[in-house]
């Protein structure tokens, strides 16, 4: 074998695990859910807030850890389901989403214990949630970008960074959690679609 035989093998092997990396992501699913089911939550913490619905702790408690009852219920079918091998790219993609969800379980902790250590504080603290969500989930989307070569993604992930800030305009307002609901529509479900989309095809 010449030289120039073995460097074109080399380059084919090459081209043949980078397209073998960068297979379609297979977490869309995961991502139109969370934003349908925590955009229709946050409408419904408007409406609670301004009176539409009964008001009380409680009562928004049961709304959000009932989505999210719900939201844990859908992926698990939905991962159940699954029985194609995920390309590499994919798998990456999966990992950095599953880091996104530990950082916002830890970073939920930690605002329920400031709540009980400055609960007087704990009302401008709160608005803070809705931005780091933004925040988390480009992270998210940029990895899933770098891992799969799908460029667009970087869009939504550049939108949820410049998103971040925009909520934060709107602190101390309850119609923060309108454009936040707005937000997970643009920056999860819209995307997640497109990804389930893609995976069909």
């Amino acid at each position: 074998m010449t030289t120039d035989q073995l460097e074109s093998e080399i380059a084919y092997m090459k081209s043949l695990a980078v397209s073998g990396g960068r297979g379609p992501l297979r977490n869309g699913a995961n991502l139109f859910w969370a934003g349908l089911l925590y955009g229709a939550a946050a409408i419904g913490q408007y409406a609670i807030i301004k009176g539409y619905l009964p008001q009380g702790l409680w009562v928004s408690a049961g709304l959000w850890l009932g989505v999210s009852l719900a939201y844990a219920v859908i992926i698990a079918m939905t991962v159940s389901g699954r029985k194609c091998a995920e390309a590499p790219g994919s798998r990456a993609s999966h990992s950095a989403w599953s880091a996104v969800a530990l950082g916002l379980l830890s970073f939920f902790s930690a605002m329920i214990v400031m709540a009980n250590m400055a609960p007087a504080e704990f009302n401008t603290m709160s608005f803070l949630l809705a931005p780091v969500v933004l925040v988390l989930y480009g992270v998210g989307w940029w990895v899933s970008a770098t891992a799969s070569g799908t460029s667009w993604l970087r869009m939504v992930a550049l939108g949820c960074f410049a998103g971040a800030p925009t909520l934060c305009l709107l602190t101390n307002r309850p119609e923060q959690l309108l454009a936040y609901a707005a937000a997970l529509v643009l920056f999860a479900m819209i995307p997640g679609y497109a990804l389930m989309r893609a995976e069909k095809a």
